[in-house]
């Protein structure tokens, strides 16, 4: 299930190979939807930290979603390629 960076608004961000913000921390959020939009780019998030490859919530590519209920902290990214567009539509 791949998630437009339409829906609800949302935006997209590059990930490359080194630590990335992908989400500044809001007190207002419920939940937020990340979809994985490389072909091969594997991405890894890590809540309220520096991301790590091989570690934290795992976006597989073409499409690899996660749900996060309830988390208002900030959210960084790796992926295991240059530039691989992380899809968001925080609600």
């Amino acid at each position: 299930m791949a998630i437009s960076k339409a829906a609800n608004g949302g935006s997209a961000v590059s990930v490359g190979t080194s630590d990335t913000v992908v989400l500044a921390a809001n007190p207002s959020r419920t939940a937020v939807i990340f979809s994985n939009d490389h072909a091969t780019g594997v991405i890894y998030l890590a809540l309220g930290k520096a991301a790590t490859l091989n570690s934290g919530i795992r976006l597989s590519p073409v499409g690899g979603t996660q749900i996060l209920y309830g988390y208002t902290g900030s959210i960084n990214g790796i992926s295991t390629v240059a530039a691989s567009g992380c899809c968001i539509a925080e609600i």
